[in-house]
């Protein structure tokens, strides 16, 4: 991120750390990264997304996860029942607007529901919902996800794409609550104390 051609990163206010001492780890950590980010050493690097892939497309990515032969990082996005955009999305009655799935490098998001579109796909929901429950059921190495085991599960489940058993799958707000329980648990936070993303 640049502000007028100079480095930038968001962090939280001074004034608020030296209010309530237990932000000054996470400042500390945005300072840390800043200062990587203006010498150009963040460890990060963009991962190359497909977005409404084809179906040959889709095929490769499968094969391409299957053959890293490693955890694959799962993903839904939702809008309410029915389609509403406005309703907050209830796993139980959500539409499944796309799923992702990815890992570093490589990522790619399948559209399930499309608003602006008016429904067309590369690809018709059917045989893309195939193609994942298979990969599901097969790839030995399991699925991480933010929320994976408490939203997205019963959401796939129902979209006919069920997860492997839990103990395939890492949910990264569970664990988030355990490692540090007095932070915020949201993807945006979280993302940004563990990654070195910009």
């Amino acid at each position: 991120l640049t502000v007028m051609g100079k480095p930038a990163l968001a962090s939280l206010h001074p004034n608020h750390v030296l209010r309530s001492r237990r932000w000054t780890e996470c400042f500390r950590w945005d300072l840390g990264k800043f200062f990587r980010h203006a010498q150009g050493k963040l460890n990060w690097q963009e991962p190359e997304i497909v977005l409404d892939p084809t179906l040959s497309e889709l095929d490769a990515a499968l094969a391409r996860f299957d053959s890293l032969r490693s955890i694959v990082a799962a993903d839904t996005e939702t809008v309410g029942a029915r389609g509403e955009e406005d309703k907050l999305p209830d796993p139980d009655t959500c539409q499944l607007r796309c799923l992702g799935l990815g890992d570093r490098s490589f990522a790619i998001v399948v559209p399930f529901l499309s608003i602006s579109r008016g429904g067309y796909f590369r690809i018709p929901p059917a045989p893309a919902r195939d193609r994942i429950r298979n990969f599901f059921a097969r790839h030995p190495y399991g699925l991480t996800g933010h929320n994976i085991n408490v939203y997205d599960r019963p959401v796939l489940l129902r979209h006919g794409m069920p997860l492997p058993d839990y103990d395939k799958t890492f949910d990264t707000v569970i664990a988030d609550h355990v490692w540090d329980s007095e932070f915020p648990h949201g993807l945006d936070f979280l993302s940004s104390r563990r990654l070195d993303a910009p």
